[in-house]
């Protein structure tokens, strides 16, 4: 039998139970307490970490919109420039091409340098480089009746400022009766125009190289010659001018590109035009002819002179000086029906021109002018029937040319 186990001892004040001692790390006391500091420590760096995402973001975002705005204004900057207006270059064309339809539109306005007195009416230009700008260069000749085109130019720099016009004249084509031979050049270096002149009776040519200094044109370099032989200028620098009528307006509209092959201004204005269409075709469905030109009030000594012709009437010239006519020159020779003059009914046959108004002093007292008055200079269209026509029997102005015509259904 094992001793029994000794018995507690029991406190007293003497010998007290000693109070548990302590421990150094008292967290220790729980084995989970680690684990959860650590979970608690990641979730707050998650959390700090997504605040300063959200800031950043935020800052982003504000820098974004910054960068968004720079890229939206790229954006638009990228829209504008594919909508703008195009580039200086071809800003400048068609700003040309607007001033030099203005020209085309008005010939009698703007060729100020011509005497029209004697022109048949009948308008050609051509565009040619002078000067290196890239704007080409406006010829506007109106044909002299004789053959000639008296040519004027006109140089516009694309700026909207005031075109230049020198007051200088060229001449072009081969004048009637053997007599002036003229011809216009281009350049291909874009040098000027080259002006040749000459006649059938001398076999000396005259080869002058024009170039535009300032506001008027300037001869810059000779070259006479004899005709058959060759020329440095002629052989290594010529260029061949299109001349058109001032009806064509194929050459222009290439100046203003795409805008103006599409009619951004057509010779009359794009409403104008089609205005003058529904009246040319309204006119012609009621059987009347359709007459188309230019109106000038011309004096008799300016009519015979127009007309190239001697005076007819000699022994009543005391009266002439008082005679005016209202004369409808036509764009090209046209056929016209009419009332014959002998009165033995209807006669056809080309015309140049048709007498629309006329005072025949002594003759007639009815000055039927000063109705036409507004349209000098100006391009109309007529419509009349073929009884409001007559051809003359008789050598009064205008020498073998129609007279009446009808009614102004169109001006320009």
């Amino acid at each position: 039998m094992s001793d029994p186990m000794p018995p507690a001892p029991v406190p007293s004040e003497s010998n007290p139970t000693p109070p548990p001692r302590p421990e150094a790390y008292p967290v220790a006391k729980n084995p989970n307490v680690p684990l959860i500091g650590i979970i608690v420590a990641l979730a707050l760096l998650v959390v700090a970490g997504m605040i300063l995402l959200v800031a950043l973001l935020g800052k982003g975002s504000a820098g974004g919109e910054g960068a968004a705005g720079t890229s939206s204004a790229a954006g638009n900057t990228a829209t504008v420039q594919k909508g703008a207006p195009q580039d200086p270059q071809a800003q400048k064309l068609q700003t040309a091409f607007d001033q030099y339809t203005e020209i085309l539109d008005a010939p009698a306005k703007y060729l100020t340098a011509l005497d029209l007195n004697n022109s048949s009416g009948a308008y050609k230009y051509a565009l040619t480089e002078m000067n290196g700008d890239g704007v080409p260069e406006l010829l506007f000749g109106a044909d002299d009746g004789y053959g000639l085109l008296n040519v004027q130019v006109f140089s516009a720099d694309g700026s909207g400022n005031p075109f230049v016009a020198p007051s200088k004249v060229l001449l072009d084509g081969v004048a009637s009766g053997g007599g002036t031979r003229a011809f216009i050049m281009g350049s291909k270096a874009g040098n000027g125009i080259i002006q040749v002149l000459g006649s059938a009776l001398n076999p000396q040519w005259y080869c002058n190289r024009m170039v535009l200094q300032g506001s008027e044109l300037v001869e810059s370099e000779n070259c006479d010659f004899t005709f058959g032989e060759s020329t440095p200028i002629l052989n290594t620098d010529r260029a061949e001018l299109q001349w058109l009528d001032v009806s064509d307006r194929s050459a222009l509209q290439k100046l203003a590109g795409p805008a103006g092959a599409a009619g951004a201004k057509q010779p009359s204005g794009g409403k104008a035009a089609d205005q003058k269409a529904k009246a040319i075709a309204a006119a012609k469905a009621q059987g009347k002819q359709v007459f188309e030109g230019t109106i000038r009030i011309m004096s008799h000594a300016e009519l015979l002179g127009f007309q190239g012709a001697p005076e007819p009437n000699p022994d009543y010239s005391g009266t002439f000086k008082y005679e005016k006519y209202a004369i409808l020159v036509f764009d090209r020779t046209q056929t016209v029906t009419g009332t014959s003059g002998d009165g033995t009914g209807m006669q056809t046959d080309s015309a140049k021109l048709l007498c629309v108004g006329a005072y025949y002093a002594g003759v007639d007292s009815v000055d039927t002018t000063p109705e036409w008055v507004p349209y000098n200079g100006k391009r109309v269209v007529v419509a009349g029937t073929a009884e409001e026509v007559g051809w003359p029997s008789d050598t009064s102005l205008p020498l073998g040319e129609p007279r009446g015509g009808g009614d102004v259904i169109f001006s320009e």
